[in-house]
C-alpha cells in the first residue's frame, strides 16, 4: 500500500550522503543562499530531489518540479492546500498525504528530523520506493513554523537488492539439489 515503509530503508539511509564536508563551506552557501532567493529558488528547482515545505497549519507551501511532475500537480492550484485537500484532487496521491498527516505530527513531536521510508505512487500509478527526511523548522519562541520534506527516489536500488536477493535464493537451491544429487551417488 501506498505510505508503507520498506525494511531495507536503514541500509538505504546509511549508504547516502547527508551533508557538506565543511563548516565554513556549508555556511558560506547558506549565506549565499539567504542573500538571494533566486539562488536558492534555482538550488530547490534543480535538484533531482523531491523538495516540498509545507507551513505549520499543513499547507503546502513549496513543490519543486520534480515534485509537481511525481504528483502530476503541474497546472493545479495546490499552493496552500492541506494533504487531506490534495488528496481529494488526487485520488492517487490519496494514501501517500494520509500517511503524511500521520508522520507531520510524529515530525512535530519529535522535534527533529525525521527519516522515512514511503512507498509513493506515481502520475503513471507506479508505486515508487522514496526515502523522505522531515525537518520540522520553530522560531525563536518554540511555534511550529514549517516541515522541510526532502524525498530521494530509492526505486531503483530497492528493485535490483530485491533481484539480487531473488538470485541469491535461486543460486543456494541450485547448490542444494546439486548437493542432494552428489550424496545419492
Amino acid at each position: 500500500s501506498v505510505g508503507r515503509r520498506f525494511d531495507s530503508c536503514r541500509q538505504l539511509h546509511s549508504n547516502r550522503v547527508t551533508g557538506l564536508s565543511s563548516q565554513s563551506t556549508s555556511q558560506s552557501l547558506g549565506q549565499s543562499l539567504a542573500d538571494s532567493p533566486a539562488h536558492f529558488q534555482a538550488v530547490i528547482e534543480s535538484l533531482p530531489l523531491l523538495v516540498y515545505l509545507k507551513d505549520a497549519d499543513g499547507c503546502w507551501q513549496l513543490l519543486n518540479p520534480y515534485g509537481e511532475q511525481l504528483f502530476a500537480l503541474g497546472g493545479v492550484d495546490w499552493r496552500g492546500k492541506t494533504d487531506g485537500q490534495l488528496a481529494a484532487l488526487h485520488p492517487l496521491m490519496a494514501s501517500y498525504l494520509r500517511a503524511e498527516v500521520e508522520s507531520d505530527e510524529r515530525t512535530w513531536e519529535l522535534g527533529s528530523r525525521l527519516d522515512l521510508c514511503q512507498q509513493v505512487m506515481d502520475a503513471q500509478g507506479r508505486n515508487r520506493f522514496f526515502e523522505i527526511d522531515k525537518i520540522p523548522v520553530f522560531d525563536e519562541q518554540g511555534h511550529r513554523r514549517a516541515i522541510v520534506v526532502v524525498g530521494t527516489d530509492m526505486t531503483t536500488k530497492r528493485q535490483t537488492e530485491l533481484e539480487l536477493q531473488s538470485l541469491s535464493r535461486y543460486n543456494r537451491s541450485l547448490i542444494e539439489a546439486s548437493l542432494d544429487a552428489l550424496a545419492t551417488i
